[in-house]
């Protein structure tokens, strides 16, 4: 780590926090999980959990108060299972469980109550159902709640778990009831497991699994969500850990253009994902020497790539590029970001060092910088700009790359016309 993040990144450093919340996280997600196991459907599902997000990805950029978790399920007779991509809603799938059914309905009376319980979750094609498993879903997470009167104690205090749906996603706030303030929260994502084997995307994993998540779909136009809707969206979180590990200032970078993000209110359409995607893009562009580089030599690369993406307003789905992330976030929204995007990289060129620390830090934060370290970075300032006064600088190759791909997709389109 060089010493330009050290200075940077002091304020993002969570460790310090981090005991306080992860008990706390601890003891409620075993206590949901034993409640809802509970449930023999959902034993019989249940495979595992997956701490998943910034968190688990060591990129959480404050205090540790927001924890994402995958509940991992299976399906019995799983090797009968057909997956197949959804083609109206890129980077979905739909669950074939007209196998499975068949196998179960041969079975002991045990898998014979799976049988009747999962044909309630499926169409008359065999498709399982997102909106019919998560109503199911939702009602084991409320009965939960209401057994523990929606109150958990620890170390002699009381705290308040508030439950609501949100996405795919079943959230719970913990407040603490003597402070009446939020502590922190846990989304419980339920997952469907499968195979390498069975991935429906053209991008080969460095993983085993991959999960098919029930996202809600949403009518064209409007916020009202589909019922009876089929499709799933595909999850590749163990890959994507692979791929962002031992990459030097890959980490590093992330985190900052969190921190920057959260700084401003005008970016906060931009999701962690929608980040974590950027340099997955970047890490696939780039030779294995780039994010060796200084961090603000990396940062600029950064911004600009994220000042096309935000022109453009796209950024692809890594694992099924037909899928525009963006595409829900409106225009409007996009320019905004787009101007904040370009501004930042502009400052970032001209390297002045009160604007560098404006990018990526509080007034407050910056009261906290030492003299020793305003020089350090003062220095790396001086070496920065001087390396950008060069005619044929560091960020050639990438600039190269670029262009070559922006002049394929120009013959592409002449050649179709």
């Amino acid at each position: 780590m060089d010493s330009v993040y050290h200075i940077l990144s002091k304020e993002i450093n969570i460790d310090s926090e981090r005991q306080r919340y992860t008990k706390l996280y601890d003891l409620i997600r075993k206590t949901i999980l034993d409640g809802l196991k509970k449930n023999d459907n959902f034993k019989t599902l249940f495979s595992n959990e997956k701490l998943c997000g910034s968190y688990a990805d060591n990129l959480k950029v404050s205090k540790p108060n927001e924890f994402d978790i995958v509940i991992r399920l299976e399906f019995p007779s799983k090797d009968y299972i057909n997956i197949y991509p959804d083609n109206i809603n890129k980077g979905n799938v739909f669950i074939d469980l007209t196998g499975v059914l068949t196998s179960l309905r041969r079975d002991v009376p045990k898998e014979n109550n799976m049988h009747i319980f999962l044909s309630k979750l499926i169409n008359t094609d065999g498709l399982f159902l997102e909106n019919k498993f998560q109503q199911w879903f939702q009602s084991l997470m409320t009965e939960v709640l209401n057994k523990l009167n929606s109150t958990i104690t620890h170390e002699d205090e009381e705290y308040k778990l508030k439950y609501r749906r949100e996405g795919p996603a079943h959230n719970i706030v913990v407040q603490n009831i003597k402070e009446n303030t939020p502590l922190f929260s846990i989304d419980f994502v339920p997952g469907f497991v499968f195979p390498i084997e069975k991935s429906v995307s053209s991008r080969v994993p460095c993983s085993k699994l991959w999960e098919a998540i029930p996202r809600p779909l949403k009518a064209a136009g409007n916020s009202v969500q589909i019922n009876n809707n089929p499709s799933f969206r595909t999850s590749y979180t163990d890959s994507e850990r692979v791929l962002i590990a031992g990459k030097n200032q890959m980490k590093n970078a992330l985190r900052l253009l969190k921190k920057y993000r959260d700084l401003r209110t005008n970016m906060k359409h931009l999701k962690s994902y929608y980040i974590k995607t950027l340099f997955l893009w970047i890490n696939e562009d780039c030779d294995k020497s780039f994010w060796n580089r200084p961090i603000f030599e990396v940062m600029l690369v950064v911004f600009q790539r994220l000042e096309e993406s935000l022109l453009d307003g796209k950024i692809q789905f890594f694992w099924h590029k037909e899928l525009n992330l963006l595409q829900t976030v409106k225009s409007s929204q996009i320019k905004v970001m787009h101007c904040e995007v370009s501004k930042a990289r502009r400052i970032l060129e001209k390297a002045s060092k009160q604007d560098i620390l404006d990018l990526f830090l509080s007034a407050e934060e910056q009261t906290r910088i030492t003299k020793k370290e305003m020089t350090i970075l003062s220095d790396n300032l001086e070496e920065f700009k001087e390396l950008n006064r060069k005619p044929f600088y560091i960020y050639i190759s990438f600039y190269a790359l670029v262009l070559g791909i922006q002049i394929f997709r120009v013959l592409r389109k002449q050649t179709f016309i």
